[in-house]
C-alpha cells in the first residue's frame, strides 16, 4: 500500500463483499481477549482493492492455517468455546474469487492475525460500459 496510490475502482457484488468483511470481522472479534484490538484496513494497491482484517487475539499455528479456508474446518483449542460451523472462511474465499481476487492470511500465535483480500480492479473501459449501460436500462447491477 502507498499513499499516492489513487483509489481502487472496483465492480463488485456489494452485499457479498460486505457479507466477506462482516465475517472476518466477526472471527477477530471472536478470537481477540478483552483488551485487545481489531482494525479494519482499505486501501488501494496498484489499482486494486486490498481490505485487511487485523486482530490481537490468539493467532493461528503455522500447521493450521492451510486449513482454514476449507469447508467445515475449525483449528485450534479455543474454537470450541466460541462456536461456529466452519463455513465463514471457506465462503469468504469463494466469494473473494468469484470476483477474481484473492485472499490469505498471515498469523502468529499469541499475537494475532491479518486476514487481507485482493478484488481486482476492472479495467476502465469495462467499468466504464458497466456503467453506461445501467444508465441506459434503468436497473443497478453490483455483480462481479
Amino acid at each position: 500500500m502507498r499513499a499516492e496510490d489513487p483509489p481502487a475502482r472496483i465492480t463488485a457484488d456489494s452485499r457479498r463483499l460486505r457479507q466477506t468483511i462482516l465475517n472476518l470481522l466477526s472471527n477477530a472479534l471472536k478470537f481477540t481477549p478483552s483488551g485487545g484490538s481489531v482494525l479494519l484496513r482499505a486501501a488501494s494497491a496498484d489499482g486494486d482493492l486490498l481490505v485487511e482484517v487485523s486482530d490481537t487475539g490468539i493467532g493461528i499455528k503455522p500447521e493450521d492455517q492451510g486449513k482454514l479456508f476449507l469447508e467445515f474446518s475449525q483449528v485450534g483449542e479455543s474454537v470450541h468455546a466460541v462456536g461456529g460451523t466452519g463455513l465463514g472462511l471457506a465462503l469468504c474465499k469463494q466469494l473473494v474469487e468469484l470476483h477474481g481476487g484473492r485472499i490469505w492470511l498471515s498469523s502468529e500465535p499469541g499475537r494475532g492475525t491479518t486476514f487481507s483480500f485482493t478484488i481486482p480492479a476492472r479495467p476502465a473501459a469495462e467499468a466504464e460500459e458497466r456503467s453506461s449501460g445501467q444508465e441506459r436500462s434503468g436497473g443497478h447491477e453490483d455483480r462481479p
